[in-house]
């Protein structure tokens, strides 16, 4: 049936309505999953807040400084008593800080240190019982609340309002006692009066919040006790609800009302809830951040006591550097600076016991970031670390400076910044490690971001950016400071490995690294065994300060020899001299040519053009995915829009097709892509509009057969060739472009649909044949496999995205992105190995194929116990996957009717015309690429490893890692260079036959 112009554009017009409505759908996302963007701020300069003065210092509560302190140890005691002794605490030092307790060894040391420092007097008991104290201390107390011990968060608002009503929280068994002998009554009785969390913090908040501290929040888990002096002396209103995508999204959005009624430039202390891990702290900072608020995390014992004292003597050892005459070699100058110092908890307990004693400290430099702010909360920890550090350490301040926050995402910035040159300066501190996001993807920081913290006014003297496992992008000067990209390590190995990368690729010019060292995995022993295992002709290691001076004279020294813009100018020049010299060869060619010649050279410059779109079309696709694969459950959700309506795209192209035309299709599929792009560039919420497009093309791409060269009959191989140069494509830009690429891909499928349009004539029609009867694999599998060869192709940015954002829950393992590479390889390892067997007409029974998956499980678990080798490990994770593949295959596919993978396959009856071919093939990759894309990996892999380690067995952190393993796993180079070959290859072979014709 020939549909007149009229149906066909009227059919055409309801496609795309349709596609377009259907598009807004990702709009309609409940506000619970929800990204904050990032603030444009309009060439603004924000440094005009930058006082010097300490205004913000005073929204802290002052208390009076001791002279004598009564100590107890309270460490044997239960929760009910301690909390009831530190709520007393916050009544007795608000009022004259007096009364100090021991909860962990290090509250010993540092009461030590106000005695060595400060000169405080103090007794310690350690037998005195909870009701002896609260004799000794019980004209402080005006009244008691009852907890709810069925609802322990009722301790938070307890301890909450206790601050305001002069009260202890006490469990409902004390209440005799208080009564009896103080005559004590209850102003509050939380038993019974709530069902959830939810119910209490609302109710909470809206009846109580005015008459709080509106200078400061709290966040607490109501299982601890300590920090509760500190809320109570200060009436801090506290809570404890999930803030990740993966908790309750009521309680998410109680956290985010709280975050945007309370006031802005005031601090969330303490640390957040949710079962997503990290990626619940990446959502917290995002809404603290949006909010103008940042993160303290600094809820410590005793903090009525550490903070009144004053100290403006906090100064750092100086030492003698001088970068002019330092003499700069041709070698890899490396920074080692100790992540996580904003966490007071950790200065003041885990970097004490675990690191600063080490005997080996001293031996290497080393940088150790801290909290600048403590130079008002807690100045003796700040002054210990500085009179006991060697000559080889260096302190900065931890992200972003005074507290965490993200700094492009914080609209009251200036004033962030402001508070955090008055800390920095207070704590003499001179650099700063700055985050921006937790993404698994090097993050932009707006120009007006680094140029407010490279500003004179801040006189800071190097900037370090984010927790990455690679440099993704190269250090530079901004305002004559130096700012550092990351190499994000764990382990001592893992570092010697990932520097030996950057040896074997290095040229021939001095290379610096700053390296971020994860505090929880940091070890000096092990540092110096790094130390002193590379070599010293080709590593130097520095102090942070003496690392930036000297980057700083290099690169002062490179910007005036300029070399750098000439080798840029000169490389453009050779790039479009050769571009000319081709086109001028091909032209002259053309012009020998008879007219038949000249029309089979317009015939395959078609073709040629065609090739170019279809290439064009999967760096889309790969250009698209890479957006959908970074550390946000949102991006996730934009992924699974994608793949779903790539795959309508791919069901409805034949629909389309019959109904208005194959030209037509093609046609609407160009105009949809590009208003898509357009969209897409405009917001990622309209990620459809894409999909349904590319779903036909990429359909049409497999099926036309002519991509870089001819292939007569493998229509699917041109395929992967061309997704191998759209990989390569992708891998050789920088992130930081893509955003500016969708609009040149925008703009390019505008400029290539008007030639083939014109040039799409009947006599053209042959190209776009359906060749699905020589094709046995379905078109879903051709995007599943391309996504996977993106994976593989671009280690430093797709697996580290994916697996680091969604399926967190990782504590103990050598990298995120080695794991999710090697993950990644041995999953497509082992789907490629099960297709192999297939075309060899190889299967398994049921019966073998379940013996085949026990073995695999069995060999996961036991081999690593006896063999402690990665590559072990690895090797009996390859045959459990591989094991799950067939019996899926025997159980699921071979057992549905009609859909016998071997039979459909093999069958010369069964063409691609067949629905039977494609569903079944369907069936069976649609299955496979939800085990790949939605079974965690480390659920499978990394978290049972760790439950194996707590029962004895062999967890990951505890196999064999060797240095050229690390070397292997990430020299990004290697995937380059293993693409660009094959790439070449296919590049000139086209060349050739475009001139030999």
């Amino acid at each position: 049936m020939v549909l007149s112009r009229g149906k066909k554009a009227f059919l055409i017009g309801f496609i795309s309505l349709v596609i377009l409505g259907i598009g807004i759908i990702p709009t309609c996302i409940p506000p619970n999953i929800y990204d904050y963007n990032y603030i444009n701020w309009h060439g603004a300069d924000l440094t005009s807040d930058i006082t010097g003065d300490s205004t913000y210092f005073d929204n802290f509560p002052n208390f009076t400084t001791p002279s004598e302190l009564d100590a107890y140890d309270i460490r044997a005691l239960p929760y009910d008593q301690q909390l009831v002794l530190t709520t007393l605490q916050g009544l007795v030092n608000k009022e004259n800080t007096s009364l100090y307790f021991i909860y962990r060894e290090s509250d010993a040391f540092w009461l030590d240190r106000l005695k060595e420092y400060y000169g405080v007097n103090y007794t310690i008991s350690s037998y005195a019982s909870y009701w002896n104290i609260i004799e000794k201390y019980n004209t402080s107390i005006k009244g008691v609340i009852i907890y709810d011990e069925n609802l322990l968060d009722t301790v938070n608002v307890a301890t909450f309002l206790a601050g305001v009503n002069e009260c202890v929280v006490i469990h409902p068994s004390m209440l005799y006692n208080f009564s009896t002998f103080f005559g004590l009554s209850a102003l509050y009785d939380f038993r019974g009066n709530f069902t959830s969390r939810l119910a209490l913090y609302t109710w909470a908040f809206e009846n109580y919040w005015p008459i709080a501290n509106q200078k400061m929040i709290a966040s607490r888990p109501p299982e601890t006790t300590s920090f509760r002096d500190y809320i109570v002396a200060a009436n801090i209103f506290t809570f404890w609800v999930h803030v990740g995508p993966f908790g309750d999204p009521a309680e998410i959005e109680l956290f985010r009302r709280i975050m945007t009624e309370t006031p802005q430039n005031i601090p969330v202390w303490g640390w957040f809830s949710d079962p997503g891990g990290a990626l619940g702290e990446y959502e917290a900072v995002k809404t603290i951040s949006h909010n103008g608020k940042y993160s303290l995390c600094a809820a410590i014992p005793d903090l009525t006591v550490l903070s009144a004292f004053k100290d403006p003597l906090l100064t750092q050892k100086p030492i003698s550097f001088n970068a002019s005459s330092y003499p700069l070699e041709n070698k890899i100058y490396v920074a080692l600076i100790v992540s996580d110092g904003d966490n007071v908890d950790y200065c003041q307990n885990y970097l004490l016991n675990e690191i600063w004693q080490n005997p080996d400290r001293g031996t290497v430099p080393l940088g150790i970031t801290l909290e600048p702010l403590m130079a008002k909360i807690s100045p003796i920890i700040l002054k210990y670390y500085y009179e006991n550090a060697t000559a080889n350490e260096y302190f900065l301040a931890g992200p972003s400076g005074a507290g965490y926050c993200y700094v492009d995402m914080t609209p009251t910035f200036p004033n962030y910044l402001n508070r955090t040159k008055y800390a920095m300066d207070q704590s003499d501190m001179r650099q700063v490690w700055l985050l921006n996001g937790y993404e698994g993807y090097e993050v932009q920081y707006s120009e007006e971001i680094l140029n407010a913290y490279t500003s004179p006014k801040c006189n800071f003297t190097g900037i370090y950016l984010n927790y990455h496992d690679f440099q993704a992008e190269a250090n530079s000067l901004v305002n004559d400071v130096p700012v550092f990209h990351s190499i994000w390590v764990e382990g001592g190995n893992e570092l010697i490995g990932k520097l030996n990368s950057i040896a074997y690729t290095k040229p021939d010019y001095p290379i610096f690294v700053f390296v971020g060292w994860n505090s929880w995995d940091f070890n000096i022993s092990t540092a110096k065994y790094v130390y002193d295992t590379l070599p010293n002709d080709t590593y130097t290691f520095l102090r942070p300060d003496q690392f930036a001076e000297l980057f700083t004279r290099y690169q002062l020294e490179l910007t005036s020899e300029n070399w750098m813009n000439e080798t840029i100018v000169l490389s453009i020049t050779l790039v479009l001299f050769i571009g000319v010299v081709i086109l001028l060869a091909l032209l002259w060619l053309f012009s020998k040519q008879d007219s038949n010649q000249k029309q089979e050279s317009i015939s395959n410059g078609f073709r040629h053009l065609l090739k170019l779109f279809y290439v064009i079309i999967d760096v889309s696709l790969l250009l698209t995915v890479n957006f959908c694969l970074y550390s946000t459950i949102l991006s996730v959700i934009y992924l699974l829009f994608l793949i779903i309506s790539l795959f309508f795209g791919i069901q409805l192209k034949r629909v389309i097709e019959k109904s208005i035309g194959v030209r037509e299709t093609f046609c609407l599929s160009l105009s949809l892509l590009t208003i898509g792009f357009f969209l897409f560039a405009i917001s990622p919420q309209f990620i459809i509009v894409i999909g349904f497009p590319l779903g036909i093309l990429l359909s049409r791409q497999i099926q036309s057969n002519h991509l870089v060269y001819n292939s007569p009959e493998l229509g699917k191989k041109s395929f992967f060739y061309s997704l191998i140069i759209a990989a390569v494509i992708i891998l050789l830009i920088p992130f930081q472009y893509y955003a500016l690429l969708i609009w040149i891909i925008a703009f390019i499928f505008i400029g290539i649909a008007f030639p083939l349009i014109f040039l799409f004539k009947n006599s053209h029609l042959i190209l776009f044949n359906d060749f699905s009867n020589q094709i046995r694999y379905s078109y879903l599998k051709g995007v599943c496999f391309g996504i996977l060869l993106f994976f593989l192709l671009s280690p430093t940015y797709a697996p580290e995205r994916y697996f680091f954002s969604i399926l967190w829950g990782l504590e103990n393992f050598p990298t995120k992105l080695t794991i999710a590479f090697s993950i990644a390889t041995i999953y497509l390892s082992a789907i490629l190995i099960f297709e192999f067997l297939r075309l060899k007409n190889i299967s398994l029974s049921k019966m073998h194929a379940l013996f085949l998956t026990l073995v695999g499980f069995l060999c996961y678990i036991i081999l690593p116990f006896y063999f402690q080798n990665v590559i072990v490990f690895f090797g009996s994770i390859l045959l459990y996957i591989f094991g799950l593949v067939v019996l899926i295959n025997a159980l699921v596919i071979s057992s549905l009717p009609y859909l016998n993978l071997h039979e459909l396959a093999n069958s010369p009856s069964i063409t691609g015309k067949d629905p039977r071919g494609f569903i079944s093939q369907f069936s069976f990759w649609l299955i496979i690429g939800l085990f790949i894309f939605f079974i965690p990996q480390t659920v499978l892999v990394i978290d049972s490893q760790e439950a194996f380690s707590f029962i004895g067995l062999t967890g990951i952190n505890q196999l064999s890692w060797s240095p050229l393993m690390w070397t292997c796993f990430y020299t990004p180079s290697i995937y380059t260079f293993l693409a660009i070959p094959l790439t070449a290859y296919v590049l000139i072979v086209g060349l050739i036959r475009t001139i030999a014709h």
